[in-house]
C-alpha cells in the first residue's frame, strides 16, 4: 500500500505545444542562454573519467576488495549500478579489421555498378523535383510519444547519476518532433550541476527527486515532417553557391537560367540515350569484326594447307618424272639385250 500511495502522488501534466513555445521563448527571453564558453560541469571536475582510470577490470577489482557492508551500503545508495561492474560482455572478434592505408573514396569510384541500377540523370531529376513536402526531418522508426520537457520548478529535466546530478534540456528531441525549430531555456543548467558531497547535496538531491514528482509533456499532436521556413531560406542561401550542372554551359557562352535545370536534365539524358544507342552499335560492330577476324583466320588456316598440298604435288610430279626416265632407260637396255640375244641366236644357228 505505501508503494501505491507514493506512486500515486506523481503527476504528468500535458501542455498544448503552442503554450510550451510560448513559455519557452518567454524564459529564453528573460534569463537568456546559459551554454556559453564560461559554463563549467563540477561533476567532471570532481570526478574524472577516462578509459584508463574507469576500466571495468579497475572497478571489479576495486568492488571485490570491499566488504559485504561497503557492498551492501554501495548497492542501496546506488541500486543496480553496482551489478554491471560483474556484467560480462561477449568480446566481438572483428574478421576484418580497419585498415588506414585503404583509400575508401577511390574505391567508391572505381566500384561497377549494375546497369539496372538508375543513372546519375535520373537521380538529378529526382532531386530537383523534391518540395519540402519530401523532406522529412525524423526517421520513420521513431516513436510518437510525449516528450518531458520539464520536471517540477526546474525548467528543464533533472537526472541523478552515479557520481552526481546533471540537468538536461531536450534540444535535440524537440528539433526532431516539434513543429517548429527553437531553443529551450538553458539558463539553469550550470547551478543544477552537482556532485555527491555530503555537505550541500542533500537539498539538491531532494529537489531533482521532487521535481518528478510533477512532470511536464508536451501533448502528442502530431509530428509535423516536413521542413521549416528557416531551412527553406537556408536552402535558397545555399543553392546560390552550389556549381550547377548547367554552369558548365555557361562557360562555353551559351544562355542558361539556374532557374530551370530540368531542360538541362532533358538534354543531359537524351545525350546518355545516344550514347547508349551508340554503344549498341559499336558492340554490333565489334561483334562482326570478331567474325569476320575469325573468318579470315580460317581462310588463312586453309591457304596454308593448299601451299602445302602444292608443295607435295610438286614433289611427286618430280618424282614421276624421274620414274619415268628410269622407265626409258630400262625399255632401251631390254630392247637392246633382245637385239644381242637375236643376234647369237643366228650366229648358232
Amino acid at each position: 500500500m505505501s508503494n501505491m500511495s507514493r506512486h500515486s502522488s506523481f503527476e504528468s501534466k500535458f501542455d498544448e505545444p503552442s503554450d510550451v513555445l510560448k513559455w519557452a521563448e518567454e524564459m529564453q527571453q528573460k534569463f537568456g542562454d546559459g551554454i556559453n564558453n564560461s559554463s563549467q560541469i563540477s561533476v567532471l571536475s570532481r570526478c574524472q573519467l577516462s578509459f584508463t582510470q574507469n576500466v571495468l577490470a579497475n572497478l571489479k577489482m576495486i568492488w571485490e576488495a570491499l566488504t559485504p557492508q561497503r557492498r551492501f551500503m554501495f548497492s542501496k545508495k546506488y541500486g543496480h549500478i553496482a551489478e554491471l561492474i560483474l556484467f560480462r560482455c561477449p568480446r566481438l572478434d572483428f574478421s576484418s579489421p580497419g585498415n588506414l592505408m585503404r583509400n575508401t573514396i577511390s574505391e567508391f569510384g572505381m566500384a561497377v555498378w549494375d546497369q539496372t541500377y538508375p543513372r546519375k540523370e535520373a537521380w538529378l531529376s529526382f532531386f530537383a523535383k523534391l518540395t519540402s513536402e519530401n523532406v522529412i526531418w525524423k526517421a520513420q522508426w521513431m516513436p510518437l510519444k510525449a516528450v518531458i520537457y520539464r520536471c517540477g520548478d526546474f525548467h528543464s529535466v533533472p537526472l541523478l547519476g552515479p557520481w552526481g546530478g546533471v540537468n538536461y534540456t531536450p534540444l535535440l528531441v524537440l528539433r526532431q518532433v516539434w513543429l517548429k525549430q527553437f531553443i529551450p531555456p538553458t539558463h539553469n543548467l550550470q547551478e543544477s550541476d552537482f556532485s555527491y558531497d555530503p555537505e550541500d547535496c542533500q537539498g539538491k538531491k531532494r529537489q531533482a527527486v521532487c521535481a518528478w514528482k510533477s512532470i511536464r509533456k508536451i501533448k502528442d499532436k502530431g509530428h509535423y515532417e516536413g521542413v521549416t521556413s528557416g531551412y527553406e531560406a537556408w536552402q535558397a542561401n545555399r543553392r546560390k553557391n552550389i556549381i550547377d550542372i548547367s554552369r558548365e554551359v555557361v562557360e562555353r557562352g551559351k544562355e542558361t537560367s539556374f532557374e530551370q535545370p530540368n531542360q538541362w536534365i532533358e538534354k543531359s539524358i537524351e545525350l546518355e540515350e545516344k550514347n547508349r544507342l551508340l554503344e549498341q552499335e559499336n558492340e554490333k560492330l565489334r561483334k562482326e569484326t570478331s567474325q569476320w577476324m575469325d573468318h579470315a583466320t580460317y581462310l588463312q588456316n586453309e591457304l596454308e594447307k593448299t601451299k602445302s598440298f602444292l608443295k607435295n604435288q610438286d614433289v611427286l610430279e618430280k618424282d614421276l618424272e624421274t620414274l619415268d626416265k628410269e622407265m626409258r632407260r630400262m625399255n632401251k637396255a631390254n630392247r637392246s639385250l633382245k637385239n644381242e640375244k637375236t643376234t647369237l641366236q643366228a650366229i648358232v644357228g
